[in-house]
Parts: C-alpha cells; sequence; structure tokens
C-alpha cells in the first residue's frame, strides 16, 4: 500500500501529511521547552512535574518573552511530552557517542542533531501507531467477544 496513503486505525484521516505535520510541531514545542529549560537565556524558569509545564516567575517571562514570541504559550500551557522527549534526546545522544563520533568533547547543537530528534520522534510515532493499531485490534477482538458471549 502507498505510505502516502496509509490511514491512521479508527479515524478517516491520512497518515502523511498528518502525521508528519503533527511531528513538526511537536519538534518546534520540543525545542522552544528545551531552550527555555536549558539554554543559556534559562535563569529563572523550572519544571512543575506534576502540572508538565514550565515555571517562572512574571518578570522573568516578560523579559524572556521580549526576544522569544513564540515562548508565549507555553507560558499558561502544558506540555505533556517534554519527559518523554528528553529521554529520547538523550538516548540519540547516547547512542551517538557509542558510535566513537562525540566522545571527548561536546558539540554544539548542529542542523544534523535537529535531524536527530526529528528522526527520534518519527521512530516514536510509529512505535505509537503500532501500538494504538494493536490496541484497536485487541479492542475489536474484545468487543465481539463480549457481543456473543
Amino acid at each position: 500500500m502507498d505510505q502516502d496513503k496509509t490511514k491512521l486505525p479508527g479515524c478517516d484521516i491520512k497518515a502523511k501529511p498528518h502525521v508528519e505535520s503533527r511531528i513538526k510541531t511537536l519538534k518546534t514545542h520540543f525545542q522552544t521547552v528545551d531552550e527555555m529549560l536549558t539554554g543559556p537565556n534559562c535563569n529563572g524558569f523550572g519544571w512543575d512535574v506534576q502540572r508538565r509545564m514550565v515555571t517562572a516567575k512574571k518578570p522573568v517571562w516578560d523579559a524572556y518573552l521580549q526576544s522569544h514570541k513564540e515562548a508565549i504559550s507555553f507560558r499558561h500551557k502544558t506540555f505533556p511530552f517534554y519527559e518523554e522527549l528528553c529521554l529520547i534526546k538523550q538516548l540519540k545522544k547516547m547512542e551517538t557517542s557509542s558510535n566513537g563520533l562525540s566522545k571527548k568533547r561536546k558539540k554544539a547543537p548542529t542542523s544534523k542533531d535537529d535531524e536527530d530528534l526529528g528522526q527520534a520522534i518519527k521512530d516514536a510515532a510509529i512505535i505509537v501507531a503500532n501500538e494504538m493499531r494493536e490496541s484497536c485490534r485487541m479492542l475489536s477482538q474484545a468487543i465481539t467477544w463480549s457481543r456473543y458471549h
């Protein structure tokens, strides 16, 4: 089956371009939040594990948003995937290190790092899609079984 025409299980939308668009958005949001929490201008920002959102006092937000308009939505918005995406990013870095590409010195982030993160997110999305497909199949079987038993 042509990948461009593959539909997501349980709905009538095509995997491409919808999934690719969602991955791109997720990657952009991750980079925005990660920059606030780990970047050079991150003084005063924190992460609320319970609410899964960036925290900071009003003056910190006001100063940061002067030059980072893209971050405004995260002032009051949760980002529930941040910790999981950090794990993916860390695994990719470990994988790169184990391949001998960056053992001695830390390199500055590059577009290659962005590509690796993008690929890691795509890989995770494929895993999630496969799990959803299997869950849908199992649920369908359970519903069918319960109708006749």
